[in-house]
């Protein structure tokens, strides 16, 4: 079903298959593993659609060997740190910043758009197809631009440490960050499981 969903994106020019690293505003520029544009993607089904363009992951990944579907979203941490100079109220700031990437929303509104390409008629989408979809594994990919040392807990990031100048920025961010993608919960629903974290250094051997 998922291949089949695959082959109808790109023929009906849904899906517009790209490296992660030439999708525009790219934070990781040298990514080459090959992602579903998904910004477009949300363009071309809210245009054809004709409903107010929602908000959206940046990329889409489809495994049919695996029966899962990857939301991928990219943020960019460094251009924030190197423009924070002004040290003054900077929680305040860096939960700001946070709130602003609006992380449930996207991928609430992500499965709404491929519910909404599933569900279209031309996609024909049959009763026992439907059932298959909603038991596809369904993941929230976030990747960042700054590199993170990993303490293996349950396949979570419990421990960040960071080795730059910066160190007690980036600290302060990613605690706070780490903090709002524990509080997105998990839906079996959807069967979407909670969110996990990479560094742009680590994604393609994620995927690899």
């Amino acid at each position: 079903m998922l291949q089949r969903l695959i082959d109808f994106g790109i023929k009906e020019n849904f899906f517009n298959m790209q490296p992660l690293g030439t999708l525009p505003k790219s934070c990781c520029t040298t990514s080459k593993t090959l992602v579903i544009d998904f910004d477009k993607t949300k363009e071309e089904i809210s245009e054809k659609r004709g409903f107010q363009q929602p908000k959206s992951v940046d990329a889409l990944k489809i495994l049919p060997d695996l029966n899962r579907i990857d939301f991928i979203e990219l943020k960019g941490f460094q251009s924030f740190i190197n423009n924070s100079k002004d040290c003054s109220n900077i929680n305040q700031k860096i939960t700001s910043q946070i709130e602003k990437f609006n992380l449930p929303r996207k991928i609430q509104d992500s499965i709404f758009i491929l519910f909404a390409l599933i569900n279209s008629k031309e996609f024909i989408c049959s009763k026992n197809e439907r059932s298959k979809f909603d038991q596809v594994i369904k993941n929230y990919i976030i990747v960042i631009d700054i590199e993170l040392n990993k303490d293996p807990m349950k396949d979570r990031l419990a421990t960040l440490t960071f080795l730059s100048e910066n160190h007690n920025l980036k600290n302060k961010m990613l605690t706070t960050f780490t903090q709002t993608i524990d509080n997105i919960p998990e839906s079996s629903l959807e069967n979407l499981g909670k969110p996990r974290i990479f560094s742009c250094n680590t994604i393609d051997n994620y995927y690899s």
